[in-house]
């Protein structure tokens, strides 16, 4: 049902497919993806100059999209399946399955579960950003896979650790910094698992050695595209096409602001106040549930903590991604 209401809403508020640059771009570089290439010409670009803030150009081989390739690689299968329309839609309504799932096996609780499904069909936020073109619901999807990894019960690590490894390598090549923070998410609960072991190790020293493993081999096959399209494995298109400035830490950002460890939570105040604006768009601030759901009078659940450190880890790291110019576009990170 979320996929159909998602996929419906996709139609009426968008009714011409990546008609945005930072998206079209993407798209044509899963068409370009398609035909074996990194770098090329074509019909797919309709217009370089057009798309001069996201598009790498460079005469003797083409354009290329200057986004991390992941998600361009769900695109290319999307199109050979011939509906690129129903990728994001489809990415949302997963989400909601693995939440639920993990849910449910945290929590063991039917009114817990019947709210989170009646909330992700409530959330304005979350059925818009299943509708549209951009990458987000797909590395969406790839940290929920790796939260459900962690909650499934004992005796199916195998299936779970293969799971985990390909969402992390995913996260990585999508959305690099929610991939780091994925990674740091794992460790922790790694270790805290490890301390309270009860007598079994082995299970979370190997969660944290398949988290180890899975970042080293995403960041490395990161590195491995950027070699192909800027020439260097430490240069992103990003840096190629705006400068260093562009880059993620504390330094002059291209808005010209002095981008402090101060100035990052100031940041980080704007992104939870526009998520409290738009995840429901209630009269009354949607966070008020989650501050509710804290201070209830119920005992503390170790599935409290995990989702806790999920959330911390997430806008602690996106701390040092300037982007204060950008939160009327949502809480995009």
């Amino acid at each position: 049902m979320f996929y159909a209401l998602s996929l419906w809403w996709s139609y009426q508020a968008f009714p011409e497919e990546y008609s945005v640059d930072t998206n079209y771009c993407q798209y044509a570089q899963g068409r370009l993806f398609a035909q074996g290439v990194v770098w090329g010409r074509g019909k797919e670009f309709r217009g370089i100059s057009s798309m001069w803030n996201c598009m790498l150009s460079v005469p003797p081989k083409g354009g290329a999209s200057k986004y991390p390739p992941g998600y361009s690689g769900l695109i290319t299968i999307a199109w050979s399946l011939g509906s690129t329309r129903a990728l994001n839609p489809l990415c949302g309504a997963l989400t909601l399955v693995l939440v639920v799932l993990t849910v449910r096996r945290m929590y063991a609780n039917r009114l817990v579960t019947g709210w989170v499904v009646a909330l992700s069909f409530l959330s304005v936020y979350f059925v818009h950003m299943s509708a549209e073109f951009w990458n987000h619901p797909s590395a969406l999807l790839a940290c929920a896979a790796i939260v459900w990894s962690v909650s499934r019960e004992r005796g199916k690590e195998v299936s779970s650790f293969i799971t985990l490894g390909l969402a992390l390598v995913f996260c990585m090549l999508t959305r690099p910094l929610s991939g780091i923070a994925m990674a740091i998410f794992l460790g922790g609960v790694g270790v805290t698992r490890w301390r309270q072991r009860d007598g079994e190790c082995v299970r979370p020293i190997a969660m944290m050695v398949a988290a180890g493993a899975s970042s080293v081999l995403g960041i490395v096959l990161l590195g491995a595209y950027n070699q192909i399209l800027t020439g260097s494995v430490f240069i992103s298109g990003y840096e190629l096409l705006h400068g260093t400035p562009h880059n993620p830490g504390f330094h002059v950002d291209p808005y010209g602001r002095d981008f402090t460890p101060w100035a990052a939570m100031k940041d980080l105040f704007a992104r939870w106040k526009s998520l409290n604006v738009w995840l429901f768009m209630w009269p009354i601030p949607s966070l008020t549930l989650l501050g509710v759901w804290c201070v209830s009078c119920r005992r503390w659940m170790r599935a409290d903590g995990i989702f806790v450190w999920w959330l911390t880890v997430q806008s602690l790291v996106y701390c040092y991604m300037w982007s204060a110019g950008q939160v009327q576009f949502g809480p995009r990170f």
